[in-house]
């Protein structure tokens, strides 16, 4: 796969079959070992890095749906919040959410055969304040782990330790390197997740601004800042 051309994976192709099959597989276990299940269970089908809001799940588990809404799939519109919570809570247009993820049910899933869930924007509800995207967000080794093993990158942050300079060996970084590039991703994360900009993004307020909860910001992250240094872009201590 890794050797496939740009040409080869436009639109998908290629690139996605992997977590395609992973996801069909994921699915189709939980029919096949899970039987106990009631078709009306509500089933929540996400990334790891977009997590649902509280509300959003209550509302669909005690609020009678539309019969035109079916049992789903239900879109998920996630808010992006990039890097960590340092960014603020900023105002986004609709065009700017992120949809990914869908609510449904064990009915629809096994009416299904557990294929992937697949959704289409024109046809399928969207539920608004769906909860919160969390990219790039973590410590440096979090963010190369996850990028490493995601289905399309297969990548590892830029190695730098300042925004503008050069690209290190691996074999160059020693402690006091790694802790300029953790830094670096606290404090200018565009430089380091989005190298190819040559370091072209603002700094970031030192707190975040405005009310992180409107951004569906899960309440444990916000109750509990300590204990979640990297998600608030400070030094771990």
């Amino acid at each position: 796969m890794r050797r496939v051309t740009n040409k080869g994976k436009k639109k998908g192709g290629t690139m996605f079959s992997a977590e395609s099959i992973q996801r069909i597989c994921v699915l189709k276990t939980l029919i096949q070992r899970r039987p106990e299940i009631p078709d009306d269970a509500l089933l929540i089908f996400s990334d790891l890095d977009e997590v649902p809001s509280a509300q959003a799940i209550q509302m669909l588990r005690l609020c009678k749906t539309k019969p035109s809404a079916k049992d789903g799939p239900w879109i998920q519109a996630h808010y992006p919040l990039p890097y960590n919570l340092r960014v603020g809570c900023k105002p986004r247009k609709q065009s700017e959410l992120h949809y990914q993820g869908v609510f449904t049910t064990m009915g629809y899933l096994r009416r299904k055969k557990g294929l992937a869930l697949r959704y289409n924007m024109r046809r399928n509800l969207v539920v608004p304040r769906a909860g919160i995207h969390l990219t790039y967000v973590g410590s440096r080794a979090d963010v190369d782990y996850k990028l490493l093993h995601h289905g399309e990158s297969g990548q590892v942050l830029a190695t730098k330790a300042t925004a503008n300079g050069k690209r290190l060996n691996f074999c160059q970084i020693d402690d006091k390197t790694l802790a300029s590039m953790e830094q670096l991703l606290r404090d200018n994360p565009v430089s380091v997740a989005r190298a190819w900009e040559r370091g072209k993004s603002s700094v970031l307020r030192k707190e975040p601004v405005g009310d992180l909860s409107k951004c569906q910001v899960p309440w444990a992250l916000l109750a509990h800042p300590e204990r979640y240094p990297h998600f608030w872009g400070r030094e771990y201590s």
